[in-house]
């Protein structure tokens, strides 16, 4: 005989019996759970479920915001003392505009009685998380302001008529940008976003999350852990040699073997351009020549396509 978890009780609306689904469930259905009451606003009837959290009172959110907007009160600007107009439900609004506000803060909050006082970076005294996140929000809703925006727009059109190029295409700017971006990727911060097979493989050997941009790569990651020879190996090794001018090169892989060898390894399935990997493996061996590691290895993945 089938086992039930609930035993049957009688609906408290239309008083029929049913076996519940959870242990509070007093209804049988939707229809006898949905509480019924009269719209404060509009006065139509309306309905809501019985487990609701907070009550209802308004049918819609339309009536809602009328139901806001009916009933005024009368406040004093603690500023000017002049009176101001607000919603009944409004218990925050104390300046009747932000420049009397600004004017009253002025004074309030001069010397010591500011909540900033004395947080300068330049004295060593780290900002609190309160006075943060009110910089924060003070500079969030400032950016909203349509004059805020017109003087910013002014600011980086003059520049551009000026210098021919706008401030955050500045060589300067776009040199440390490429920088910033090529460590991070180096690292292992960035992750590049490429056109092949792209994931995460957890290293046995390590714990490391590492993430792989072809499924040469994934292959060649599982291969280094069953390696009983290699001691480490990572894709976080922070090394990026520089081609020309503007172009850097950073290898797929740094691996150390058990009898202290070092390797730095480029993982292939085939070449585009035989001109630019020409140029790196050059790149590479020099590098290496330079620094405390014992070669520069291609690995083409041949083994693979075969299969």
């Amino acid at each position: 005989m089938k086992k039930y978890k609930y035993q049957l009780r009688k609906c408290k609306s239309c008083k029929t019996e049913f076996r519940p689904l959870k242990e509070n469930q007093p209804y049988c259905s939707k229809k006898c759970g949905m509480i019924k009451k009269n719209c404060k606003q509009c006065g139509k009837e309306f309905g809501y479920p019985w487990n609701r959290k907070v009550e209802r009172i308004y049918c819609s959110r339309e009536c809602s915001g009328k139901s806001d907007r009916i009933g005024t009160k009368l406040i004093k600007c603690i500023n000017c003392d002049s009176d101001v107009e607000v919603y009944h439900h409004n218990t925050t609004k104390k300046y009747c505009n932000r420049k009397c506000k600004d004017e009253y803060q002025s004074i309030l909050f001069a010397g010591e009685n500011n909540p900033n006082f004395g947080n300068s970076i330049l004295k060593g005294i780290p900002r609190s998380p309160e006075v943060v996140e009110k910089i924060r929000f003070g500079v969030k809703t400032s950016w909203q302001k349509e004059s805020r925006l017109e003087k910013y727009y002014n600011v980086i059109n003059s520049y551009k008529d000026k210098f021919g190029f706008y401030p955050m295409h500045a060589p300067k700017v776009r040199v440390k940008a490429a920088e910033s971006y090529r460590k991070g990727v180096a690292s292992g911060t960035i992750k590049q976003v490429t056109h092949g097979k792209c994931g995460k493989y957890t290293s046995i050997k390590t714990g490391i999350i590492e993430h792989y941009d072809s499924s040469w790569e994934e292959i060649r990651m599982l291969e280094l852990d069953l390696d009983d020879t290699v001691k480490y190996w990572t894709k976080k090794h922070k090394i990026c040699i520089k081609l020309e001018e503007r172009k850097w090169y950073i290898p797929d892989f740094l691996i150390e073997y058990l009898d202290g060898n070092k390797v730095l390894e480029e993982v292939k399935g085939y070449i585009r351009n035989q001109e630019l990997f020409e140029l790196k493996s050059q790149k590479a061996i020099e590098y290496v020549n330079q620094n405390n590691i014992s070669e520069y290895k291609v690995n083409f993945m041949n083994h693979l396509r075969r299969k």
